[in-house]
């Protein structure tokens, strides 16, 4: 058989177990029992309806076991999911210039790199005869990108260069871009460099709920207003999901319980209680697994060092307080204190 009549086979064979995996159980069974014995095949084959499923289903044995019927299920499904991956991209990278929007993408190809060299109108529109405008030719862009509601992003990375003066240009270009997508997009990690806030609640809305992990929010500010946008991050449904999460550049005005189920944080915080560090340090001692929770800020280290008390003291570097907690579970949690951080960290194992 040629090299082609071995793809087109193995792509019929993929076509079939993608059919048995997205089917009810009752009917994975039937389906699959249609391909597994000759006399179910020469009825198939034989049949003037072989098209209608339904003629050969009620043909199964009847004396399998039902263990046997549930790893059947079991391994189409495993297979499915390897069929999945092949959806996925590693990253997609939208970066906002003055001059150009770029998709990079990778896994496939044709998408691998996308450039208009168009400026940012005021009015939004090209400055050639163009009738159509830039930015709805790069929300396009972007819809193309995850059409296929099977598309899984690995990591969405948004990014723009420093100019000031089109921060407002480029943040409408990412309320266009993410407004225009009509199903939530799996993306399981999700790094902005971008200095404004209003356009992250119309992105997190077009993110798949439970599909984000990872939030990295760089250069973030709130130009001195009230910082709401993240605040409200942790009453966001993805919050739940989310594992890592990392902002610079703002501190958001939340108690440090909020961030005591993460695994990775890294939050510059403010106006902090010595209570609060004291309650913070009793839950993470509660908890178990891996742990590295980063908090930039200012602290009194000799009260906030009192306030962690009973721990037992270990060597630190020069102007840093260091100790160590046993946790419930045997594993050691670890401090270290400085004027400006403040850091637990946990391990896995003992």
């Amino acid at each position: 058989m040629t090299e082609e009549g071995n793809d087109e086979l193995m792509k019929q064979r993929l076509a079939f177990v993608k059919l048995l995996g997205d089917s009810d159980p009752e009917e994975t069974w039937r389906l699959f029992c249609q391909v597994i014995t000759d006399e179910q095949l020469t009825a198939w084959n034989q049949s003037s309806q072989k098209y209608n499923i339904k003629e050969t289903i009620n043909n199964e044995p009847q004396d399998v076991l039902a263990t046997v019927r549930r790893a059947l299920r079991l391994t189409c499904k495993k297979v499915v999911d390897v069929i999945d991956k092949s959806w996925k991209l590693e990253d997609v990278h939208i970066h906002l210039d003055y001059h150009k929007v770029i998709f990079r993408t990778t896994k496939i190809k044709k998408l691998e790199f996308y450039d208009r060299k168009r400026k940012l109108q005021n009015d939004d529109q090209e400055s050639n005869s163009s009738q159509k405008c830039f930015l709805q030719e790069t929300a396009d862009k972007f819809e193309e990108i995850i059409r296929n509601p099977k598309t899984q992003l690995g990591k969405l990375f948004i990014t723009r260069n420093g100019e000031r003066d089109l921060a407002k240009k480029q943040e409408k270009l990412l309320h266009l871009i993410f407004d225009k997508t009509k199903k939530p997009i799996y993306v399981e990690s999700l790094k902005i460099e971008l200095p404004c806030t209003n356009a992250l609640e119309s992105i997190l809305k077009k993110v798949k709920v439970g599909s984000l992990t990872k939030l990295d929010l760089f250069y973030f500010s709130t130009n001195g207003s009230d910082d709401s946008t993240l605040t409200n991050i942790i009453e966001n449904p993805h919050w739940v999901h989310i594992k890592s999460f990392d902002v610079t550049g703002c501190a958001p005005n939340s108690r440090l319980l909020a961030y005591k189920d993460k695994t990775n944080i890294s939050v510059r915080v403010k106006n902090v209680t010595l209570d609060e560090i004291s309650e913070y340090k009793n839950a993470l001692i509660m908890g178990t697994g891996y742990l590295l929770h980063q908090f930039p800020g200012l602290f009194d280290v000799e009260e906030t060092a009192k306030a962690l008390k009973p721990y037992k003291e270990l060597v630190g570097e020069i102007n840093e307080t260091k100790g160590m907690f046993r946790r419930e579970d045997g594993t050691q949690l670890i401090f270290t204190l400085k004027e400006n951080k403040i850091t637990f960290s946990g391990k896995r194992f003992q």
